[in-house]
């Protein structure tokens, strides 16, 4: 197995947060703050951990729901005090994740490509993802340290690969 595929079994295999256990009620119920796009899709994912070790599985109903928190029952949390859970995070394995549509991807995925410019000089690395309401903002890491905030539009990022782990910025960007 190659170096390279062995690193992409790997990255599919972590497990990313998908939310936070914010306040234990009773028993086997608690408010969750979702961190997923939609809310109440933390319930599909097939694989659900607390701490990364915790394998649980949350009720179908999904209740008093505010936002992204809601009121959530676990129907197995066996052999842990429920109330010493409280404030931690939930996750999943980055494989139970559906395919996302033609040009769109994950924060995940994006953290750490590659950047290069339109003639494949190496420009830095992507450091962070944010988005602040107006669209995702990309946060460069430069070959010489510097952090710098780019739109993620297609305009800017033309190209994404993520069989080659590389992001394309466009020269147009690069000039200043």
């Amino acid at each position: 197995m190659t170096q390279e595929k062995k690193s992409k079994e790997n990255k599919y295999n972590k497990l990313i947060c998908v939310g936070k256990l914010v306040k234990f009620l009773n028993k086997s119920k608690f408010q969750v703050k979702s961190y997923t796009e939609e809310p109440s899709s933390i319930k599909t994912y097939k694989n659900l951990y607390l701490s990364g070790k915790y394998s649980i599985k949350l009720s179908d109903q999904l209740k008093g729901k505010k936002g992204s928190h809601f009121i959530a029952e676990f129907n197995s949390i066996n052999d842990i005090d429920p109330s010493t859970l409280e404030d931690d995070y939930i996750y999943t394995r980055r494989s139970d994740f559906a395919v996302p549509e033609d040009d769109e991807y994950f924060i995940y995925d994006l953290i750490g490509l590659s950047v290069k410019d339109n003639n494949d000089l190496d420009i830095g690395t992507i450091n962070m993802v944010y988005n602040f309401g107006a669209g995702d903002i990309i946060e460069i890491k430069k070959e010489d340290a510097e952090l710098i905030m780019i739109p993620f539009t297609q305009e800017n990022f033309p190209e994404v690969s993520l069989n080659e782990a590389k992001i394309i910025i466009s020269n147009k960007l690069l000039i200043n």
